[in-house]
């Protein structure tokens, strides 16, 4: 319970000043703690960073795959999880909360972030959007479905960063479309350029 209340401290924390400028004593300050018994939870602030990461992604696996076996996830079941996931994220004031935390208020890009990058993106393969797509994507390769000049890595990256910017574009007021439809169509269109030579015209007339 005292380990969520910290994460929960923290993240209200750096919503209103931002990751780096977030510090412990402030965490502790909010919940009426001491900065070390914040410190016997959490090493460091990059570890109570990479805490919060590993609660979205496994929130993620519970809430959105519902008890469904990743391993065996097709393209079409993981697009409409994360059409679902996009819709829910933008709505629920929480939850764009803290995807705004991740994605814009905290500098990715600085040197001292490198280790704890490192460990995200090493998170993300076990569980979360990416793992979903990356599975799903392999699937499809297995199945012969999947472009052999392709990498399923690299497929899945680009798919993620486009369903995650389009989640953004909604909370932030740039797009009044449906959501769930327009993360559908992009996730569709991306379809058509890893599928098989000759696949994709066969697709669209039916052949």
């Amino acid at each position: 319970m005292t380990r969520k209340r910290i994460i929960a401290s923290a993240l209200s924390l750096f919503a209103d000043r931002g990751y780096d400028k977030t510090t412990f004593e402030e965490v502790a300050r909010r919940l009426s703690m001491t900065k070390g018994a914040v410190y016997w939870h959490f090493p460091n602030k990059q570890a109570l960073l990479l805490a919060i990461v590993h609660e979205v992604h496994e929130r993620f696996d519970t809430d959105m795959l519902k008890g469904r076996d990743r391993k065996s996830i097709t393209f079409a079941e993981a697009v409409d999880i994360l059409a679902e996931h996009a819709a829910g994220v933008a709505t629920d004031s929480e939850a764009a909360c803290l995807y705004m935390i991740l994605h814009s208020r905290i500098r990715w890009g600085e040197t001292s972030m490198t280790e704890l990058r490192g460990e995200i993106i090493g998170s993300a393969y076990k569980g979360g959007p990416f793992a979903l797509l990356k599975t799903a994507l392999e699937n499809e390769a297995a199945a012969g479905r999947f472009r052999s000049d392709l990498s399923t890595d690299d497929t899945a990256g680009a798919m993620l960063f486009a369903w995650s910017s389009l989640i953004r574009a909604q909370i932030e007021g740039f797009i009044k479309k449906d959501l769930k439809k327009t993360v559908k169509t992009a996730l569709q269109i991306f379809r058509d350029g890893w599928l098989p030579r000759g696949a994709s015209a066969a697709r669209k007339t039916g052949r």
